[in-house]
């Protein structure tokens, strides 16, 4: 028997003890420890994780840690600007006598404008509370859209009269279900305009009232807030808070507002923004001050139903903003299958310990940037909610898919 090729594979071994040898031999011991399907487990956890990583202590650790003032070079050596705040009220008798209120009691140096476009059925007395409101205060303005029986319209016509009746350029929309949680919040949201095409991106959040569904809802509001912002601060935005974001009149007029999809009953906030990104300088406020706090929903179908309808116009987001959106979701149910299968099935003591140990460090890590997030905004971080929508997450939103796919919604087209 010849030795002479045994002997020189020996002395390549020792000459390259990196190379190719040495790989094949590490392959065929791990492919003798784990089978195929463990190994494919591994890989998916990995991966899935890695993304994970990415989000969370990229993009969503910059929204918590975003400095407004290092852009302007410090909020006090910024001067207020006028400012016209518009808001649409329906049939909200409770939202003129408790809420609209704080809008009229800001704390602002510069001249500002609140601007309430009544958008009623006849025979309701919102217009009437609110031309007596008007009658006191000389920041009020009112215009009532009257009822027309022929022809229906969309909250884009009110947002619409709004931006005509507005005196000043720059402007903050909000809505009736929303109040500011402090008498700064207009100076802290206009420190956002620092140009004739900005947009300001601010946060609401969900008033606290106990019980889980509540925590839920502001888990899966803190969530997607954290999404919708971080790509604000990158400076791609693809939808603005509808209770607490601002831009320019010369901004909405310039792409002409929401003329391309005026039939869409749902989106304002939505495919407008994507539609003027690319011409908007992006402005993100996060301070505790510049918040907006919500109305939580008291019952579950209510919410849901509100939830599903703001969710159909994302058939016609853009190519970028989808694929943000649903690669955290894609691959947050890639993370937790694979984690779970090899929890659970595998034989190896090493892989079950490894995906035991990211399940637990993926949610520190959301535990710690929340907290972070929650601090700079002022709210009360609801963790437990927080680490089950991350586990549920992935079936919820399969779930609106479904409904947006399957069932026809009759009021989302006028």
């Amino acid at each position: 028997m010849d030795k002479r090729p045994f002997a020189e594979a020996v002395l390549n071994r020792r000459r390259h003890p990196f190379g190719p040898y040495k790989l094949f031999i590490t392959v065929d011991i791990i492919l003798s420890r784990y089978n195929i399907a463990e190994l494919a487990s591994a890989t998916v956890m990995a991966v899935a994780f890695i993304v994970f990583i990415c989000y969370y202590l990229g993009a969503f650790l910059s929204v918590a840690n975003h400095r407004h003032s290092k852009k302007v070079g410090g909020l006090r050596n910024v001067k207020p600007q006028p400012v016209s705040v518009i808001v649409v009220v329906n049939n909200d008798l409770d939202y003129i006598e408790n809420r609209l209120p704080l809008l009229l009691e800001q704390d602002y140096e510069a001249p500002y404008q609140v601007v309430v476009v009544c958008d009623t059925p006849e025979g309701d007395h919102a217009p009437e509370m609110l031309e007596e409101l008007a009658s006191g205060n000389d920041r009020l303005y009112v215009t009532v859209i009257p009822t027309d029986h022929k022809f229906h319209h969309t909250n884009k016509l009110a947002l619409t009269v709004g931006m005509k009746a507005a005196i000043y350029d720059n402007v903050i929309i909000t809505s009736s279900e929303a109040a500011p949680v402090s008498t700064e919040w207009l100076s802290i949201m206009s420190y956002g305009f620092t140009s004739d095409h900005a947009l300001v991106s601010g946060y609401n959040r969900i008033g606290r009232t106990g019980g889980f569904f509540n925590k839920l809802q502001r888990a899966i509001n803190m969530h997607e807030s954290l999404l919708m912002l971080s790509r604000a601060v990158a400076g791609h935005p693809y939808r603005v808070s509808r209770h607490n974001s601002g831009q320019s009149k010369g901004l909405f007029f310039a792409n002409r507002g929401f003329t391309e999809h005026l039939r869409l009953n749902a989106g304002e906030s939505d495919l407008y923004i994507q539609q003027i990104a690319p011409h908007a300088e992006s402005n993100v406020i996060i301070n505790p001050k510049g918040v907006t706090e919500s109305v939580p929903y008291d019952k579950v179908s209510v919410w849901y139903n509100r939830r599903k309808f703001f969710s159909y116009p994302f058939r016609f987001f853009r190519g970028g903003a989808r694929l943000y959106i649903s690669a955290s979701y894609v691959f947050t149910a890639l993370f937790w299958i694979s984690a779970i299968a090899l929890a659970v099935i595998s034989s190896s003591l090493e892989l079950r310990m490894a995906a035991l140990s990211m399940m637990a460090l993926r949610w520190i890590v959301i535990m710690a940037v929340t907290a972070r997030f929650s601090r700079r905004t002022g709210e009360r971080a609801p963790h437990t909610a927080m680490l089950l929508y991350d586990f549920i997450s992935p079936a919820e939103i399969m779930l609106l898919t479904a409904s947006r796919n399957i069932l026809s919604l009759k009021n989302l087209w006028i």
